[in-house]
């Protein structure tokens, strides 16, 4: 396990369907040793602290071997180290094997997994369309959130040692399963079970859409060459529910998640259990943010 690259961008104003927004969400790789804070990394910040950065998203980090499955997916577009708006690309981290409240070594650092990314409008708007939103969401790659437990300095090659693991075994794909599944697939084991559907419920595809990026001025450091093939304040907002897609958590070859159906398939089980939501609930690794949403689902369903 390793990090490929390090991704740092301060928030720019940009306009966005005849407005203009201020955003963080542009990254670009940075070379040398940068020093990892306990809300950020130097270089590095969050426009809306209401949603994004904070001691439990000081860092984001994505699976730069989610790269290759977006290509196919997004052929038309250059995907560079931090399209996603991460902080780390990393090597040999995944959604369903990294649980809530693991930690790891990078570099002098030492981080704490917190929980996956939700997405907001700002990534349709670094890519340039709305449906990017759904789809990512659908697909389960969410990457993950990491809380800084030690303060230190970090750089692309730096290898990432797990030196610690969570108290629950909630993986971050669990509560992105947990999130996106509706009430009556998270019903009581003695009470009736939906069986899930195999497709995304999602919004219409809508038209691709154009911005203008104002000029950054200082602050965006290092390259932007072509990522190489080698490579709630602390909680959830609440979209429309999507279902994950059928294409797997880890894309259509090699990793396909056994919990998200292929394209025409149906589950044997449902994303997410009830026994997961009340693990969840409980999880005193998890942000407040997302326990008090799960507490409030499992009371919704008499738990």
């Amino acid at each position: 396990m390793r990090v490929v690259s390090v991704n740092v961008g301060l928030p720019r104003e940009v306009v966005w369907k005849g407005r203009t927004v201020t955003t963080g969400i542009f990254k670009q790789p940075v070379e040398g040793r940068i020093a990892v804070r306990a809300m950020n990394l130097d270089g590095d910040g969050q426009a809306d602290l209401s949603v994004h950065g904070g001691a439990s998203k000081a860092l984001y980090g994505y699976p730069a071997e989610h790269y290759d499955f977006w290509r196919r997916e997004l052929p038309e577009m250059e995907l560079t180290w931090g399209m996603f708006g991460e902080n780390l690309s990393t090597e040999g981290l995944f959604e369903d094997e990294v649980a809530i409240g693991d930690r790891f070594r990078i570099g002098t650092t030492e981080l704490t997994v917190t929980g996956p990314r939700m997405p907001c409008y700002k990534l349709g708007l670094r890519f340039g369309r709305d449906d990017i939103i759904k789809r990512f969401l659908a697909s389960g790659r969410t990457g993950f959130y990491f809380a800084v437990a030690l303060e230190g300095e970090i750089g692309a090659g730096d290898p990432i040692e797990r030196i610690g693991r969570g108290r629950t075994d909630l993986k971050v794909s669990d509560i992105t399963r947990l999130y996106v599944a509706e009430d009556a697939d998270l019903a009581p084991s003695d009470g009736p079970q939906r069986q899930p559907t195999a497709r995304a419920k999602c919004p219409p595809e809508p038209e691709r859409t154009s911005m203008t990026v104002r000029p950054s001025g200082p602050g965006l450091h290092g390259t932007s060459g072509r990522a190489g093939a080698d490579f709630p304040s602390d909680g959830p907002q609440r979209q429309r529910s999507v279902r994950p897609s059928g294409r797997g958590l880890h894309g259509t070859s090699g990793r396909a998640g056994a919990d998200f159906p292929s394209d025409g398939e149906v589950s044997d089980r449902a994303p997410a259990d009830f026994e997961v939501l009340r693990r969840a609930a409980q999880a005193e690794d998890l942000p407040e943010g997302w326990r008090s949403h799960f507490q409030r689902r499992l009371e919704k369903l008499g738990g």
